[in-house]
């Protein structure tokens, strides 16, 4: 009896290369996206109903307390990508000041209605430089 349930095992052990050589998994290609630069685009991003991200920030900036409280001030730039919906897909900051700003100027870049960039007349995905600058009289 033993001898046939190590032989059922040794069995089944040495057929187990030859079970895995069967099943063959084609891995998934990765998704090719175009990211255009401005430069690369017929007609830029831009923020839909303001002269320019500037002015949309400077009508929708709320001074974090904590910055203000301290006096903080400085320029946040950031770079993003727009998507061909005018959605903000992803944000880095480039150059940071300090945490409450820094998440401010990400709040008004993403909470901006944009229109996307144009190339041959579709709407493309683009990236784009950004700054804020926050000022206290």
């Amino acid at each position: 009896m033993e001898k046939k349930i190590l032989s059922f095992v040794v069995l089944l052990l040495a057929s187990l290369p030859m079970m895995a050589q069967q099943v063959s998994v084609q891995p998934n290609k990765p998704e090719t996206v175009t990211v255009y630069t401005q430069s690369e685009v017929d007609t830029p991003v831009k923020v839909s109903g303001y002269k320019d991200f500037k002015d949309f920030a400077a009508k929708n900036m709320t001074y974090p307390a904590d910055a203000k409280a301290k006096r903080v001030m400085g320029r946040v730039k950031m770079t993003a990508v727009i998507n061909e919906k005018g959605e903000v897909t992803k944000v880095c900051l480039v150059s940071p000041v300090y945490p409450s700003l820094d998440a401010e100027a990400v709040r008004l870049l993403e909470s901006a209605k944009w229109v996307p960039a144009k190339k041959g007349g579709k709407s493309v995905r683009a990236e784009q430089g950004f700054y804020i600058d926050f000022m206290l009289k």
